[in-house]
């Protein structure tokens, strides 16, 4: 529906697939929609605890301002940040990351007098803000206002460094079942420089993927399972 609403056609698309059962049903859910082309990743049964290994921790604390910038300067909006820097640092240090270690960014939500929406930009001087906001929302509406600039609100984000720099190697080897029925059982790492078409079922020490009747499967040089509804083409 999100897709579809932004102009999007599902079937011009590929269909990311992701968590440990994930590839059980990821070719009945593309065809549903119309989509002849899939993707299981490399370690998908533990993609979004791998993206929190290799993410930057952080986080974010805001706060509301309300004054007209004419009537502040750089050192009202330094304190109206100092809490929202002691906060996220705290946080952070719970954590075990020094604050030494932190890139930050300061953020101030800016209108004009009388308007609802807000516009965000880097923290900056009053007057220097005033300036930016013009400019960005002339760039953003197309027109500028001789109205007053409202600061709103403020934003802290720190960031500290990835607890996983280097991703390990997969596991080549996947133990497989002994299995009676006449689909085949492969592992991931037995795909390479071959495709297998469906009904097939292919596994990971992680996760497993169902290739349905129809479909094809093959892995590209990054580890990840490529599927693609080869009736389509033929």
């Amino acid at each position: 529906v999100m897709s579809a609403e932004r102009g999007v056609d599902p079937k011009s698309a590929t269909l990311m697939s992701f968590g440990g059962a994930g590839g059980l049903h990821v070719c009945e859910l593309a065809e549903s929609l119309g989509m002849t082309r899939a993707i299981v990743p490399a370690r998908s049964g533990v993609l979004s605890a791998l993206g929190m290994l290799v993410a930057r921790p952080g986080r974010q604390a805001t706060a509301s301002f309300l004054k007209r910038a004419d009537t502040v300067d750089g050192d009202d909006l330094a304190q109206g940040f100092e809490p929202l820097l002691a906060l996220v640092r705290d946080e952070l240090a719970a954590e075990g990351i020094a604050a030494g270690d932190l890139d930050t960014e300061r953020w101030i939500d800016c209108r004009y007098a009388g308007q609802s929406a807000t516009l965000e930009w880097p923290m900056q001087a009053p007057d220097a803000l005033v300036d930016a906001f013009h400019d960005l929302h002339e760039d953003t509406f197309g027109h500028r206002l001789e109205l007053p600039v409202e600061l709103v609100g403020l934003r802290v984000e720190a960031r500290g460094a990835p607890r996983l720099d280097d991703v390990p190697p997969q596991v080549v080897e996947t133990d497989l079942p002994k299995t009676d029925h006449d689909v085949p059982v492969m592992s991931r790492a037995g795909l390479q420089r071959r495709e297998v078409r469906g009904p097939a079922i292919v596994m990971d020490s992680d996760a497993t993927t169902w290739v349905a009747e129809g479909w094809q499967a093959a892995l590209n040089a990054g580890g990840h399972l490529l599927l693609h509804d080869h009736r389509d083409a033929e």
